[in-house]
């Protein structure tokens, strides 16, 4: 019967025995559901079916659900836990937490069209050819971060192709491939991924320059 209530009040006219911890639980229930109205929060509503996983829980216990057909699911769930901190050690101290999937809140967020455009922050991936071009690269990527430019030097051994592949998947706007003729020359082409256009660049501060223009 207890399940079938429609509210708190009817819960409490449904419970048999009414125990104090019954009545100390509808009365802490009640308060908040009156506190969280008076902050204009008007939908939350008492469900006598909703249970936690865990029994550590001292007090309520809650759910925030997404209602819309298109994405209905609970998107965090938790509750009050006075005595949980006592088990690690520490003295009881009052609390309340609350747990969220990843994936529920990103449904949530592109469901409403919440969720922002993602720019990247890394304006160059250096590829490489050989462990000596690593050793290089990384020596770039230290001068170049010094002067504001965010660098990632691909380390894999992988192939060049798979490299820029990455950078591209990674939506890095720009890509400079060092090998031996590079390092040997010492000219380096920094290739712009979405256009394909090329600029032949001679030393590090050449490259921070064009960077720093074209990424503002």
């Amino acid at each position: 019967k207890l399940l079938n209530a429609k509210n708190i009040d009817d819960f409490m006219e449904l419970a048999v025995e009414k125990t104090s911890s019954e009545i100390l639980g509808v009365k802490e229930t009640k308060e908040i559901l009156e506190k969280l109205n008076a902050l204009g929060i008007t939908n939350a509503v008492f469900d006598p079916t909703l249970a936690r996983g865990f029994d550590y829980y001292t007090g309520i216990v809650f759910e925030v659900n997404d209602n819309n057909p298109i994405n209905s699911r609970a998107l965090l769930g938790g509750g009050r836990f006075d005595d949980l901190l006592s088990v690690f050690g520490s003295d009881k101290v009052p609390a309340v937490g609350f747990g969220m999937g990843d994936v529920a809140i990103r449904d949530f967020l592109e469901t409403y069209t919440l969720l922002p455009s993602y720019t990247p922050k890394i304006d160059l991936a250096i590829c490489t050819l050989g462990e000596h071009a690593v050793n290089f690269a990384m020596n770039m990527a230290q001068n170049l971060r010094a002067e504001d430019i965010d660098v990632t030097v691909d380390i894999t051994e992988r192939k060049v192709g798979d490299q820029i592949k990455w950078a591209i998947k990674q939506s890095i706007p720009y890509v400079l491939c060092i090998g031996d003729d590079e390092i040997k020359n010492k000219k380096f082409i920094i290739k712009e991924l979405e256009t394909k256009n090329e600029i032949e660049t001679n030393n590090v501060k050449e490259i921070a320059e064009f960077l720093s223009k074209n990424n503002s």
